[in-house]
């Protein structure tokens, strides 16, 4: 029996990366996000212009989803940058994989700076565990199409 060839359904949502630590972590993190059904966009790297990526949010990427990987080295951390974007309310959901630090204490710091309810727009990753967690992320992004 023949059946008829289908169209890959078309991604369900799509998420831009803030400053990508490694390009492994990057491509291994874009393929786990492409398994959950979604698409990446942009990739904004170092030096960041923060005022680009929040006009960026407020136009062609309203709609996106965020990966900002956890760091705290630098002139602005992960945790800065979720705290920054949680004040415009865009990205709905942020991806935020963690390679070294505990996703405890991560954790910790995101909701000291953003609350319970930033916290809850926020999904930790381990970057070893990022198979195991496609489901959670599908599950993650998928209350933003429903927001």
């Amino acid at each position: 029996m023949n059946l008829p060839h289908r169209p890959p359904a078309a991604p369900s949502f799509r998420v831009s990366f803030v400053r990508p630590y490694e390009e492994s972590v990057r491509l291994r993190v874009a393929a786990a996000i492409t398994r959950a059904g979604g698409d990446v966009g942009e990739v904004f790297r170092e030096p960041l212009d923060l005022s680009a990526i929040e006009r960026y949010l407020r136009g062609r990427g309203y709609s996106d989803e965020f990966v900002i990987p956890y760091h705290a080295t630098g002139t602005v951390t992960g945790v800065d940058l979720v705290e920054r974007f949680h004040a415009l309310a865009r990205p709905r959901r942020v991806l935020m994989p963690v390679k070294i630090a505990s996703a405890t204490l991560v954790e910790s710091a995101l909701r000291e700076r953003v609350g319970d309810e930033g916290l809850g727009r926020v999904l930790i990753v381990s970057v070893s565990d990022l198979d195991a967690r496609v489901p959670a992320m599908r599950a993650h992004f998928a209350l933003s199409a429903s927001s």
